[in-house]
């Protein structure tokens, strides 16, 4: 094999699958597969996750080859912004990139699992971009947990032109809704990882679900996972419908005010009560001080809670305006905006 590609091309190609392939068990899923055909294709899979980057390269000899996926990404990582060639034989490869050059070992290339196919089932497509953001910023509210695997993962729900996202760690969630193009419909739990890189290809992203695995497409790239197992719990029960307060804030005002409370780590909780069209911030912490900041706001809430879970539910939702709301000061507090909406689990007031 021997094919030549620019620097960044292969750069931005090998971060996906060095990112899977650092999760492999063992030596030969501890590689990527490198495939020259009519271009460059970078392979890697764990077993549970796959992925497939395809690139623009000059191929003089169509090939495959195996190289450990550390190695080469700390390698692509110090060229210089040259194109890199890349020759490849059945035990070493050597990559050229200017005066650089670097000998290193490969292995058989047919030892590789490759890549599995998922066909049939329900899909959906939408603008990649959006689609990887959405994905992400619902990935930060799921559950770190071990002994809760299904809240580890994203519940992505699609059908009659519709998108729902949903995430939750049962402290805080959120719920984003958008507009697809879908076939058929899907309901399945993916990993919350899964699809954050989808975020980065132009054009649209498809993914389709069966057979307990999604597979999701773009310009140059495809990523297919296992589902994770079990029933996700329908904690759209704790959301409310009715509301006895609101307010709305601007959104950059009351994050710096959340993220200014945080002072220490023993805060804990952060009070907010609005009056005359000021809401103050109070954050307090045991035997280091307090805080409190008065913020712009059109309405009345007082709630109390985590500062940084209402600080992440304010910045996702997404406008530069978020409306809070609650139907009293121990039920769920709803936070909306432009792209979704969140709930927080309140806390005991102090007093």
């Amino acid at each position: 094999m021997k094919v030549s590609v620019s620097r960044d091309t292969l750069k931005a190609a090998v971060a996906p699958a060095a990112k899977i392939a650092q999760r492999a068990g063992t030596a030969d899923l501890a590689c990527v597969l490198l495939d020259a055909k009519e271009g460059l294709a970078i392979e890697a899979t764990d077993v549970n996750e796959s992925s497939r980057c395809i690139v623009d390269a000059l191929v003089d000899e169509p090939g495959c080859a195996m190289i450990s996926a550390k190695m080469l990404s700390s390698i692509v990582g110090k060229l210089p912004d040259a194109a890199v060639e890349i020759e490849a034989g059945p035990a070493s490869a050597v990559v050229r990139c200017g005066g650089a050059v670097y000998n290193v070992a490969s292995l058989d290339p047919s030892r590789f699992p490759r890549f599995s196919a998922v066909q049939g089932g329900g899909s959906f497509s939408m603008s990649a971009a959006v689609l990887g953001s959405l994905f992400k910023q619902a990935a930060a509210f799921a559950s770190r947990a071990a002994s809760k695997p299904v809240l580890q993962g994203v519940l992505v729900e699609a059908g009659d032109g519709a998108l729902k996202l949903t995430a939750t760690d049962t402290y805080h969630a959120i719920v984003y809704e958008a507009a697809a193009d879908t076939d058929g419909e899907v309901s399945a739990v993916m990993p919350a990882g899964f699809l954050s890189d989808i975020a980065k290809c132009p054009g649209r992203a498809t993914v389709r679900v069966s057979g307990g695995k999604a597979i999701v497409e773009a310009e140059g790239m495809a990523m297919v996972t296992r589902l994770v197992e079990g029933q996700y719990p329908p904690f759209e029960r704790v959301m409310q419908t009715e509301f006895d307060a609101a307010a709305t804030f601007a959104v950059d005002d009351l994050a710096v005010a959340l993220d200014r409370s945080m002072f220490a780590d023993a805060v804990g909780a952060v009070e907010i009560a609005c009056e005359g069209g000021t809401a103050t911030v109070e954050g307090f912490a045991k035997d280091a001080g307090s805080f409190a900041e008065g913020v712009p706001c059109d309405g009345a809430v007082s709630i109390v809670c985590s500062p940084a879970l209402l600080r992440r539910a304010v910045t996702s939702v997404g406008g530069g305006k978020v409306e809070i709301k609650t139907s009293g000061k121990l039920k769920p507090i709803t936070v909306a905006g432009a792209l979704g909406r969140a709930i927080v689990m309140p806390m005991r007031p102090s007093n």
